[in-house]
């Protein structure tokens, strides 16, 4: 029997949510099996079931991804966003109501602007003139830039050029906190522990999950295809545990870029 996908006069988010299930349970679908043909996380499908998506997105990531479902469900997505207004009315756009000018007002200002151009021009102009002056009277002064740079570089001892390539290469963009291996076949999956109250902003495969403060003892696992990414406002605060693998802290202070890859744990 197919399930019933009209989405009209209900009472609330969780209503919504319940339809929502409804329907994918009618198709004899899991949430895994969604999430892989939607890229929608489990967490924030299972969220939109359940009614309480607004605890870990924003509005428009809230909005998108139950457009997204729908379509997924093979449900109007149309009316579904339109149930969705009733219960989240500040997803709306606010629109501003701009006060005309005065009809006096913009014909003072009409009346002057040939003046304000002649100022700005003229000040611009001046400014023109202090800068290549300026330019000019160091350029007498002192030694050419470029004479300069040749005499420095040829000061430098052979030792002290090689140092200095050394240090550019050495230069990391990037650090690694932990190696792993994980085959292309298996999943890439994440309990991230929380010992702290601390703030978190996560991404599985490019799409944002959450940014909230999760607070002491929290345990949640995360999954994705190729990388996740955590913003930690604490890093000392978090453990990782990658495919059953402890990796301990990612490092101290606020780490604004914690990669998670195949191969392992790189802070960027």
């Amino acid at each position: 029997m197919a399930a019933d996908t009209r989405f009209t006069d209900l009472l609330n988010m969780s209503a919504l949510g319940d339809k929502l299930r409804e329907v994918r349970e009618a198709k004899n679908l899991t949430l895994g099996q969604v999430q892989k043909q939607t890229r929608i996380h489990q967490t924030v499908l299972k969220a939109l079931e359940d009614g309480k998506c607004d605890s870990m997105l924003n509005l428009a990531y809230e909005k998108s991804f139950l457009k997204k479902y729908a379509e997924y469900l093979g449900i109007d997505s149309h009316q579904v966003l339109n149930e969705y207004k009733k219960f989240r009315p500040a997803a709306e756009p606010r629109m501003t109501n701009k006060l005309p000018e005065s009809e006096a007002y913009s014909k003072n200002v009409s009346g002057f602007m040939p003046f304000i151009k002649l100022i700005t021009i003229a000040a611009v102009l001046i400014a023109i003139v202090i800068f290549a002056g300026g330019k000019v009277v160091s350029y007498l002064k002192g030694p050419h830039p470029s004479k300069r740079a040749i005499a420095s570089k040829a000061r430098r001892s052979p030792s002290q050029a090689r140092s200095l390539k050394r240090t550019a290469k050495s230069s990391p963009t990037s650090k690694i906190v932990a190696k792993m291996s994980i085959p292309k076949n298996v999943q890439i999956k994440l309990l991230l522990k929380v010992n702290k109250n601390v703030l978190i902003k996560l991404k599985a495969d490019g799409v944002l999950l959450f940014e909230r403060e999760l607070t002491k003892g929290t345990a949640e696992i995360f999954t994705a295809e190729k990388a996740l990414n955590i913003y930690a406002a604490n890093g000392e605060s978090i453990e990782l545990i990658l495919n059953g693998k402890s990796m301990g802290s990612p490092g101290k202070g606020t780490l604004k870029n914690i990669e998670i890859t195949r191969s392992g744990i790189r802070l960027r």
